[in-house]
């Protein structure tokens, strides 16, 4: 029950009260000095529709606290659950930043992201792609290097590309977490280095 239907409820009552009332003072003057017992039962019948209705009135405000005790509960139940859910996201996503800046579960972490990619793309291994398939390479300086990447992409004309999944990211969960606007700026282009020299890295 709204505000507004309770104030209408009051009201109504307050004018019945008052209509009733002076009823009951017309039935008095009627009746002065005359039977007091007939005087007494017509205003007990006055009364009674008035007496009823407050009941009413009194079990309508009873079930309104019920139910908006009921909600308030609800509420607070439903207040209680997402906080546990922020709670528990927050702890996750802590567990998962700190293990990211393992170079061991962020290059594992690195392959398993790498797969899905090519398979939404379509691609079926052993025909469109392998992983860790040791191949020989040439470098820039013209000796030859054992390299093992993670994916080796076939592509038309018996080419193909070599992907490595391992990256430096050391600088870029704190550039994330970065309070200072300084480092938060010089910290992606810290992450933007090291990028630039594992590539350069590779291409030896």
């Amino acid at each position: 029950m709204t505000a507004a239907a309770t104030l209408i409820i009051f009201s109504v009552g307050l004018f019945a009260g008052a209509a009733l009332m002076l009823a009951a003072v017309t039935v008095l003057k009627r009746t002065s000095g005359s039977d007091t017992s007939a005087a007494t039962t017509q205003l007990g019948n006055l009364l009674d529709p008035l007496r009823e209705e407050l009941e009413r009135y009194d079990q309508r405000l009873t079930s309104f606290d019920r139910e908006r005790a009921m909600q308030f509960g609800a509420l607070s139940e439903q207040l209680h659950m997402v906080a546990a859910a922020s709670e528990g996201l927050r702890d996750q996503t802590h567990q998962l930043s700190s293990a990211l800046r393992t170079p061991s579960v962020r290059g594992r972490w690195g392959e398993v992201q790498l797969r899905r990619v090519v398979e939404l793309a379509g691609m079926a291994e052993h025909c469109d792609f392998d992983t860790q398939v040791t191949t020989q390479g040439e470098s820039l300086d013209g000796e030859t290097r054992r390299l093992r990447p993670d994916m080796v992409v076939r592509l038309p004309g018996g080419r193909s590309v070599i992907v490595d999944a391992k990256a430096p990211l050391s600088a870029y969960p704190d550039a994330n977490t970065a309070t200072d606007e300084r480092e938060r700026t010089r910290l992606p282009r810290a992450h933007a280095a090291q990028l630039r020299s594992h590539v350069d890295a590779l291409a030896r």
